[in-house]
């Protein structure tokens, strides 16, 4: 676990931000993390609380003023001379709140992730999630698939990542649907050759 304490005082600078105004912020960071494992099974327990006034001495938080808890657990089989040599099922989620106790964000989620022959991984998840917009409370279902394989030492990696389903329009706080789609190839046709291709796309559709 961690336990942190921030006291900072703002620049007397409202000409650039109305909260710049000289004033002192103290504020605590609390993080609570425990895990179990064995051969076979997994599981993962991890509390958050940041108190909307911490600020981090180095580096950018992107979010203050929120309470988490995650939780995840997965059971692995390892089966003998099949394409799949190690088979991970598991589940996880999260729920998010503020301070005055609203829903943030949460998910619910069940998949599974294997290791296969040619250097092969697979994983697949069934997202159930609550987004707050605004005043709005938004639900999706969203599946994830991510696929990747090192086949050789020419071609030397190849991978594809999708979301797929409901998606939300956050700048207009709208429900819709939507794909995000990324792929990679790695060609290696000699010792001081790399050869590298990213793709990326993404679409949203909505009822107006």
């Amino acid at each position: 676990g961690q336990a942190l304490w921030s006291s900072s005082e703002t620049p007397n600078r409202t000409d650039l931000a109305s909260e710049w105004d000289g004033r002192t912020l103290e504020d605590r960071a609390l993080l609570l993390r425990g895990s179990h494992n064995t051969s076979t099974t997994d599981l993962f327990l991890q509390g958050q609380d940041i108190g909307p006034d911490f600020r981090a001495d180095q580096g950018f938080m992107p979010q203050v003023g929120f309470r988490e808890i995650y939780a995840e657990g997965g059971y692995t089989v390892r089966p003998k001379e099949k394409f799949f040599s190690r088979i991970r099922t598991f589940s996880y989620g999260w729920y998010d709140q503020d301070y005055d106790e609203d829903l943030l964000s949460q998910r619910i989620s069940v998949g599974m992730g294997m290791d296969g022959r040619f250097n092969s991984f697979f994983r697949w998840e069934a997202n159930w999630d609550e987004i707050a917009v605004g005043d709005e409370v938004f639900q999706r279902f969203r599946p994830y698939l991510y696929l990747q394989t090192s086949p050789g030492r020419v071609v030397n990696n190849i991978s594809v990542e999708a979301f797929v389903g409901e998606e939300i329009d956050f700048a207009n706080a709208r429900e819709g649907t939507g794909t995000t789609l990324t792929g990679n190839l790695t060609v290696r046709p000699g010792n001081h050759l790399d050869l590298k291709a990213l793709v990326s796309t993404r679409w949203l559709n909505v009822d107006d």
